[in-house]
């Protein structure tokens, strides 16, 4: 009987540890299989991308850990933050002021209105700013549209879930995710002998890893019900 237990209880913790990290390790498969079937990717390219993106993205990612922490859930309000980002953008540029002087006066002025707008956790508006300042360019209209998702889906890929999350889940999460941005359109034209297949698998995981997440979520719960009325 004992015996049976421990088997028992061992499964369970397997099955709880590939619930928790199913799609980290379907990410980590994906890169790997990309540099197997790609010609087109060096390690130092792929590299060099990386770097560039995980700097890009990390601190927006970051910005995600107090709400869920906060009991707030993967909030997608870091949208709020971002617009702020990029008010305090536009004012610092309508000013025509640059330099490290622009940078901090941009951060100094993003605070009061991400406040202002109800997203205290400001960190989503620098990120914002560290992210167009990054990327030299500002989309007025939409640069701030895509942030939550890909924020989301990027330390929901680290292991994190609707109810926990840490720097490591965000730093694992920004890294993998970034990868699969990086490799995607080259499977497509290594297998298919054009990129855009692999562009429209990177929209598909986007949408399936924060459904994948969510439907976990539920599962887990449900389980965890089904235990308490068992015990």
């Amino acid at each position: 009987m004992d015996v049976s237990r421990k088997v028992r209880l061992e499964n369970r913790k397997m099955s709880s540890w590939l619930a928790d990290n199913i799609v980290t390790l379907i990410f980590i498969v994906f890169t790997v299989f990309g540099f197997i079937v790609s010609d087109g990717v060096t390690l130092n390219y792929f590299l060099t991308e990386l770097s560039s993106r995980f700097f890009r993205n990390a601190f927006l990612v970051l910005s995600l850990i107090i709400p869920v922490v906060a009991g707030l859930g993967l909030n997608f309000g870091i949208v709020v933050g971002a617009m702020a980002g990029q008010i305090a953008i536009a004012i610092v540029r309508y000013f025509n002021m640059g330099g490290v002087l622009g940078i901090f006066l941009t951060f100094l002025i993003a605070f009061p209105i991400s406040v202002l707008c109800g997203y205290f956790t400001v960190l989503a508006a620098w990120g914002q700013i560290m992210y167009l300042q990054n990327m030299g360019t500002l989309n007025t209209y939409g640069a701030h549209t895509q942030i939550g998702m890909f924020s989301v889906a990027s330390i929901l890929v680290g292991g994190a879930s609707t109810q926990k999350a840490s720097v490591k889940h965000a730093i694992i999460g920004t890294i993998l995710f970034n990868s699969m941005f990086i490799i995607s359109p080259e499977i497509g034209l290594s297998l298919f002998g054009n990129a855009l297949p692999g562009e429209y698998f990177r929209t598909f995981m986007v949408y399936g890893v924060i459904g994948l997440a969510l439907g976990l979520h539920v599962w887990r719960t449900n389980k965890n019900d089904i235990d308490t009325l068992v015990n």
